[in-house]
């Protein structure tokens, strides 16, 4: 799992987990579209067999299962949410 994110949403993702007592941001899937698995963000803890990956100190963690999938992910920031960006297929879907 490679994680990009700018620095400073970095820091702000670090502080929202802070606030809500949470351990990481959880990748979970929540749909699948032509250019593969689609993904979003939750604020959760650390659970056994959980893939962690650890980015100045922001914890970014899925289920093992989902390992194959991830890949390249970009964290971004949209309408006050942290979400993961949708891959383009270049199909027009």
């Amino acid at each position: 799992m490679n994680i990009k994110i700018e620095k400073e949403l970095l820091k702000e993702l670090g502080e929202a987990l802070k606030n809500e007592g949470k351990e990481a941001a959880r990748f979970i899937l929540v749909d699948f579209g032509c250019s593969g698995p689609i993904f979003d963000i939750e604020f959760d803890n650390v659970k056994d067999n959980d893939i962690v990956v650890e980015l100045e100190g922001v914890k970014f963690v899925a289920e093992d299962k989902f390992k194959p999938a991830l890949g390249q992910i970009e964290v971004i920031k949209s309408k006050d949410k942290f979400t993961v960006k949708k891959k383009s297929c270049g199909c027009g879907c």
